[in-house]
């Protein structure tokens, strides 16, 4: 197992790789689009200096409800 191939991850895209499901989040037009939103988050953003736009944190927090929904249904 590689280090990225664990569930102790804040990448979305390896934790959904472990799952199986990807191929099934695929096929969900709106929940792809939310994983590929919430896919870019990184800790680092807490300590950017850049100010996030009220509509960007919309935006990312409706994705986040988006994936988290889907994965509950999903996962």
């Amino acid at each position: 197992m590689r280090t990225a191939d664990t569930v102790f991850s804040h990448q979305l895209f390896f934790l959904m790789r472990l799952t199986g499901a990807m191929d099934r989040l695929k096929m969900n037009r709106e929940a792809w689009l939310a994983f590929t939103t919430v896919n870019e988050w990184v800790p680092a953003w807490r300590y950017s200096p850049r100010q996030r736009t009220k509509q960007e944190a919309t935006d990312f927090s409706e994705s986040v409800k988006t994936m988290t929904h889907w994965l509950e249904a999903n996962v």
